[in-house]
């Protein structure tokens, strides 16, 4: 399809474009064609000739629309202008109302003068000044400075910078306005799987607990792990599966720098068996980052040792017996009300649990006679925490039977 290019002195950057797709076609399709007339292409050099000149022809059929666009929007801009003028000549106040002497956008300012003030208007409802602003004016809006002097009035712990994110609802999510709070939020809510942390009832475990909880100056640590054969349905588990089967058939030595037991297989030397346990966390991380799980690539590696952490915190038997609630799979450790013990609570978790501690979950059913006791209760169905919280059912211990 003939087409032609109107001149113009305005560049056309998709025009160009074309022209130059256009001349790839073209130069292709010829080289197929002398390839097909010499007889040296293969069975598809037809479908591929066909292919070619159909893009070809896309391509042209593309820019000719453009050029006869490009040209009709000259002549009605061309025909625009001259009724401008026509008007202009015969009515000449239209020129300061409509006509611009300079390209571009009109400002707010100059387009719609009174926008800024109805948003003043807006803003400062209910107020009230004297002409002459000679008497007090009570503003409804505050600005930056003000709110974060009013949020420190009242308690909250914010930087300056985070609050003035967390008015702008698009970004108050970000990382930078959940940052720049520094403190740890005033509960803590921890869930352990696996290795000597499912035993809470093991004084290091509890120990360390209660070093968070002093270092962090928490309102309320709680800790909580799964019962006896629970650990399966657990996704963190399920999704390590996979790097379990890798290890099938892996032999890992233990003294590839050299054997760091003696005849009786105990450690003599820590310097070489940290070594050697090195090389096997090596060889872990080397297999480990082969795969694949998912659709995303496993990331490991071997960490170093890094410094000794400093001792858990050492507490009496009278703050552990204030503080700490023992379990065998939910501990609990609250502050207490004596402020010459426990700095001031920076949330309102005592108005939730009035009790000081969660209460024990126990099951429960109901028929239209009596509520059953846990013994006579076959299902396992708990109630909320609002029921044991707002009524005096507790599960019956007549019998030294206790919860774990």
């Amino acid at each position: 399809m003939p087409f032609s290019s109107v001149p113009t002195s305005v560049s056309t950057p998709k025009q160009d474009d074309l022209k130059s797709k256009i001349s790839v076609l073209e130069a292709e399709l010829n080289a197929v064609v002398r390839k097909r007339d010499t007889g040296l292409g293969d069975e598809g050099i037809e479908n591929t000739i066909k292919k070619l000149r159909y893009d070809t022809d896309v391509k042209k059929n593309q820019l000719q629309n453009k050029i006869v666009c490009a040209t009709n929007l000259r002549k009605f801009r061309v025909k625009q202008k001259s009724e401008i003028l026509s008007l202009k000549s015969s009515h000449p106040n239209l020129q300061t109302s409509f006509l611009r002497t300079q390209p571009g956008r009109p400002s707010l300012k100059e387009n719609q003068s009174g926008l800024l003030q109805v948003i003043c208007d807006i803003t400062t409802q209910g107020i009230s000044a004297a002409d002459r602003r000679r008497s007090e004016v009570l503003r409804t809006c505050k600005t930056l400075d003000e709110l974060y002097t009013r949020l420190v009035e009242d308690g909250f712990s914010i930087l300056q910078t985070s609050a003035y994110r967390r008015l702008i609802p698009k970004y108050s999510g970000s990382l930078e306005a959940l940052r720049k709070d520094i403190k740890v939020k005033p509960e803590m809510i921890l869930s352990v799987d696996g290795g000597p942390d499912e035993n809470l009832r093991y004084n290091k475990v509890v120990s360390s607990c209660i070093s968070h909880f002093k270092e962090y100056d928490l309102d309320g640590l709680f800790v909580f792990t799964n019962a006896p054969g629970r650990s399966a349905y657990n996704r963190v588990e399920r999704r390590m599966a996979p790097l379990s089967r890798e290890l099938a058939t892996v032999v890992l030595p233990y003294e590839h720098y050299g054997s760091h037991l003696d005849s009786q297989g105990k450690a003599i030397d820590s310097y070489l068996e940290l070594k050697n346990f090195q090389h096997a966390s090596e060889t872990l991380a080397e297999i480990w980052s082969q795969m694949v799980i998912d659709g995303h690539n496993v990331i490991a590696e071997c960490v170093p040792p890094g410094e000794v952490l400093p001792e858990t915190a050492q507490v009496s038997d009278i703050w552990y017996r204030n503080h700490v609630c023992e379990s065998q799979y939910f501990p609990q450790i609250i502050k207490c009300s004596d402020n010459s013990c426990c700095s001031p609570r920076r949330s309102a978790l005592k108005n939730v649990l009035y009790q000081s501690f969660l209460p024990t979950p126990f099951s429960m059913s109901q028929n239209p006679f009596r509520v059953l006791s846990p013994d006579e209760v076959e299902s396992e169905i708990f109630p909320s925490l609002l029921v044991p919280q707002f009524t005096t059912l507790r599960p019956d211990f007549s019998q030294d039977r206790e919860i774990p």
